[in-house]
Order: structure tokens, then sequence, then C-alpha cells
């Protein structure tokens, strides 16, 4: 950044790209909610300040701008990743909007594989053990209730049910372990 930024500037800018390596993609709006930016005008004239450091593209259905780190933001807040322009920028943009509705959780992880083992009848009576892993799109604790989240805007129906019997079968295998009775949105 330029050395005549204020501290406190600075300290703004360098903030908003520390938070774009968790969310990986953005919108105007929910970089202007997470760091109150204030009016649109405002958030675009802090955004546009961030110059080299992101690179931004058009949403398709809103026209707003969404906002990504570039390879040299990348390099400025110490992370080896990389982005580009994609089609998985609206499914990372539509998991933001649930991270931010339920207040930026601390816990909150996204993609990461949890492993659980459940009971299978392998016939006559006979029951082994099963490993079986799902990678949620994301997982945090909402008022000291574990949540896994399900973002799919593009997946047929097909796959979502493969997951959802994951889900079910993670549950039943959660209430055996525990002996805990876990409602569901059934």
């Amino acid at each position: 950044f330029p050395s005549h930024d204020s501290g406190k500037k600075l300290q703004r800018q360098e903030t908003i790209l520390e938070s774009m390596i968790k969310l990986e993609y953005a919108t105007r709006s929910q970089l202007q909610i997470l760091h109150s930016l204030g009016s649109v005008r405002n958030a675009n004239r802090v955004l546009k300040e961030l110059g080299t450091y992101v690179n931004r593209c058009r949403h398709r259905e809103t026209n707003e701008w969404i906002y990504y780190l570039s390879k040299e933001g990348c390099k400025y807040v110490g992370s080896d990743k990389t982005f580009e322009a994609n089609m998985q920028i609206y499914h990372t943009i539509m998991r933001n909007d649930i991270y931010l509705y339920y207040g930026q959780p601390k816990d909150w992880i996204m993609e990461k594989r949890v492993g659980f083992d459940i009971q299978e009848d392998i016939g006559n009576g006979i029951m082994r053990k099963v490993e079986r892993q799902i990678v949620p799109d994301a997982r945090f604790t909402y008022n000291q209730i574990r949540h896994y989240l399900e973002v799919d805007n593009t997946q047929s129906m097909r796959e979502n049910r493969s997951k959802i019997k994951l889900y079910e079968e993670m549950l039943g295998a959660y209430q055996k372990t525990y002996n805990k009775l876990i409602v569901t949105g059934k």
C-alpha cells in the first residue's frame, strides 16, 4: 500500500484483505456488512483503494461486484492460495451469506472432511463397523448446537439425496455414540 496511507486506513485495508482469505470470494455488500463500510459509495471507494491486491468480476444475476484476492494480494497476506473467477464463486457467495447470517461463527470451518462409523448388517445378524466420510460446505456451532451446511446450487437431486443419506447415517451414529436424541427438520 502507498506510504501516505494513514495507520487506521492501512489497518482497515489489511483487515479486509485478511478476511478475504477466509471468505475466498465476497460481494461488495458482504464486505460492506462485515467491515462496516457504510454507504455503497463509501464501500466502493474503500474497495477500489485495495488496488492491485484484489480482482473483481460482476455477479451474473445481481450485477454486483464480487471481489477476490489477486496473486499480489495473496502474497501480501502470506497465503499460498490462488483465486480466479469461475463457477464456484456463486456457491461461495451463498455460503458467505450464511456465515454473515449466523453472526460470523468463530468456529466456522469450510470444506473439512468429517469421519464417522456406522454398524452395517452384512447378513445373518452379523454386524461390521464401516467408516463413512462427508465433506460439508461448512460446519459451525450456533446456540451450542453443531450445524453442518450444504450449499448446492448446481448439484443434481440425485447427488443431494446421496448427501442427505450420509447425514442421516451420521446423525444415527452420533445418537448411538452419545445416547442423545437429535431433532431434525423432518
